[in-house]
């Protein structure tokens, strides 16, 4: 074991009990263990790195930021005060608290309790679990169940294997997702709900929401006022989906939409915008048509050309944060 400590000796003292070395040092301390050393830290005042660990790992309260990489340990914390990072981890992650951001990529599974910031979590080969979390969250390619309590912010979710289970988003969801047999996929948001599975979905649907609703591509076996029931294929996997603004469903590929649904593209704006205004033009009777039909149509484009600068608008702001939050995380 060898440890390397930017201070004097006055500021850390190391001794053995029993087969443990004890460390206690009041200044940055680097530590080379061998990886099946077996870690427990209490108090950690500034940031906390983790690499190439095969054994157990806990770690009270990280009064910065956390980063843990490489290894095959089992890594549990309490509380880090800071951001939190997570990469090529092969044994399961728990953290119980984090106050800045987390994010995942790689990792086998993962137990998050409370999460200040946003999730994103990327290539989890089991299960990830989650409780409260005060921002958005964004998962992609999760292969066990997705477990979450309440999101105050959006959920973008992106092949979603093992299934989902989002008891409560204040914001918008958006899933876009093949299915397994025999899982469950259920989510309820305050907001819109956008969902769109490949053409070999089998599976059953139970819909509502409180303002429009669409489904296309499935069966509609029952339908009421903001309620859909139906089937598509063989009606392997069950999926429930409940939306308090508006809720849109198909069961189908369409490449279009998954630029809407999953991100912001300029040309795509523009495209939309030169369709909203051939369509119109495509109406037009140039010897016949009244002035105030074609006023009528140059209204419409003029306020579908609004709406479309607003989700430009709300798109850049968005990169803006997210890019604010690397410099940070850079620094």
């Amino acid at each position: 074991i060898e440890l390397s400590v930017d201070g004097d000796e006055s500021e850390y003292t190391a001794e053995m009990q029993d087969e443990a070395l004890m460390v206690s040092c009041r200044a940055p301390l680097a530590r080379r263990v061998p990886r099946s050393t077996v870690v427990q830290a209490g108090v950690v005042s500034g940031e906390l790195l983790l690499n190439g660990l095969d054994r157990a790992v806990s770690v009270g309260t990280v009064r910065g930021d956390a980063f843990v990489g490489e290894g095959n340990a089992s890594v549990s914390l309490q509380a880090v005060h800071g951001d939190m990072g997570v990469e090529h981890l092969n044994g399961p992650f728990s953290v119980a608290e984090t106050r800045g951001d987390l994010h995942l990529k790689q990792i086998s599974t993962a137990r998050v309790g409370s999460v200040h910031g946003d999730v994103h979590a990327r290539n989890v080969a089991a299960e990830l679990e989650m409780g409260v979390v005060n921002g958005d969250v964004r998962l992609r390619n999760v292969a066990g169940a997705v477990t979450l309590e309440q999101a105050q912010g959006d959920f973008r979710g992106r092949d979603l294997l093992g299934g989902l289970t989002a008891h409560q988003v204040h914001g918008s969801l958006s899933l876009k997702t093949a299915v397994t047999p025999g899982c469950t996929y259920s989510a309820r948001a305050q907001g819109d709900v956008s969902a769109r599975f490949p053409p070999e979905t089998s599976a059953r649907f139970a819909l509502s929401a409180q303002g429009d609703l669409s489904a296309k591509g499935f069966e509609v076996e029952e339908q009421e006022t903001g309620q859909y029931v139906g089937q598509a294929g063989e009606g392997e996997a069950e999926i429930t989906l409940a939306a308090g603004g508006a809720l849109s469903v198909k069961v189908r590929g369409d490449k279009d939409e998954h630029e809407h649904v999953w991100g912001f593209s300029m040309e795509a704006l523009g495209a939309e915008i030169e369709a909203e205004i051939a369509a119109h033009m495509d109406e037009f009777d140039h010897g016949e048509v009244a002035a105030r039909e074609i006023e009528r149509a140059m209204r419409q484009v003029e306020r579908e050309i609004a709406k479309a600068q607003q989700r430009a608008e709300r798109a850049a702001e968005r990169a803006q944060e997210r890019a604010r939050h690397a410099e940070e995380r850079a620094r």
